[in-house]
């Protein structure tokens, strides 16, 4: 603890010159760092750096109606129900669909041969869900 990432990067060999992004929390359902002088805590259970080129965000195509998503659900969401809620907007469909229960694994969103971002939707749309019920 108190450790910055830059340091903890520095005890591994340091980081090289085209680092893209950087992670806290690892690369499914972690955040993107803003810099590197943040420091880690208790909860911090690990920082990954991206190249430029592993960084490169790839671009949503249509959903193909595959279901991989709902395969790999741990909780048995259907993830590409949920996101046509989300995108309709219909947000309250979306939590009669399981929003809420989401457990922001990323497994949809890693699965997903469209490249959908799904589990970022989901946790965008529960933030908004929230804002609207402190209003």
């Amino acid at each position: 603890m108190g450790t910055t990432y830059v340091q903890a990067f520095e005890a591994c060999g340091g980081l090289c010159d085209d680092v893209g992004k950087i992670f806290a929390g690892g690369p499914m359902t972690g955040l993107c760092a803003a810099d590197t002088s943040v420091s880690m805590t208790k909860a911090t259970n690990g920082i990954v750096a991206f190249s430029q080129q592993q960084a490169k965000q790839i671009e949503e195509t249509a959903c193909i109606r595959c279901a991989r998503c709902a395969q790999v659900c741990p909780i048995g969401l259907h993830p590409y129900q949920m996101r046509a809620d989300i995108d309709r907007p219909d947000l309250e469909l979306a939590k009669k669909n399981g929003l809420l229960d989401c457990v922001l694994c990323g497994a949809c969103s890693y699965i997903c041969p469209a490249r959908r971002y799904l589990a970022s939707s989901f946790k965008a749309a529960r933030e908004e869900l929230a804002a609207k019920a402190r209003r």
